[in-house]
């Protein structure tokens, strides 16, 4: 089953927010570094053609660099690492965005898994009940109007299983959604409610 930290990990890992954010400070690390760079040297080439008349030729090679200077270098590199500063920000914004997003819908996922249990057990319940009133009928021991009565309670535990199903197939296709899985992507969350409630959300 997939934990509420792997499926946080999980939406970090597939959110494109998050993604982008993350190589931000990266960039950052490498313009201020590039800040400092020298540009590459320019060669110049220069030529003149003799005029009428005349018998010489010039011909020229200049090797040119440009400097950059000083302060606007500190500037430059000054700029690059405030953006990455502000990156980081963002990212552990997003994150902390993501996250809640995500362990909302486990949360809503997992109590809807815990109903949908407890309605597929309160119907296995009441055909194992109704099972054995129709032996006891069958036996004389009770009337036809008793089982009658009781089909109607079963009527209705399938009725609010399938109803839970519905609920869960809803909400888990929604976190599957968050997750950015593939619609056929098997999804099976822990329903450990105080488990879930207790673990924090990882760093």
């Amino acid at each position: 089953a997939l934990t509420l930290d792997d499926a946080i990990r999980l939406a970090w890992a597939n959110d494109p927010a998050v993604a982008a954010l993350a190589l931000t400070p990266e960039l950052a690390r490498a313009r201020e570094e590039q800040a400092g760079i020298r540009p590459n040297p320019e060669i110049e080439f220069r030529g003149a053609v003799p005029a009428k008349g005349d018998s010489e030729w010039a011909v020229g090679v200049g090797l040119n660099q440009r400097l950059p200077r000083r302060d606007r270098v500190e500037q430059a590199r000054a700029l690059a690492r405030l953006g990455g500063a502000t990156a980081e920000l963002h990212l552990r914004e997003q994150r902390r965005h993501v996250a809640g997003e995500v362990r909302r819908l486990y949360y809503e996922a997992a109590i809807q898994q815990t109903r949908r249990d407890i309605a597929r057990r309160t119907a296995e319940v009441q055909r194992e009940l109704r099972a054995s009133l129709e032996k006891r009928r069958a036996a004389g021991e009770i009337a036809t109007t008793d089982i009658e009565l009781l089909a109607f309670e079963v009527t209705r535990a399938e009725q609010a299983l399938a109803f839970a199903d519905a609920d869960l197939a809803a909400i888990t296709q929604k976190l599957r959604g968050r997750l950015r899985l593939p619609a056929d992507a098997p999804l099976a969350i822990s329903a450990d409610l105080e488990a879930i409630l207790s673990r924090p959300i990882p760093g």
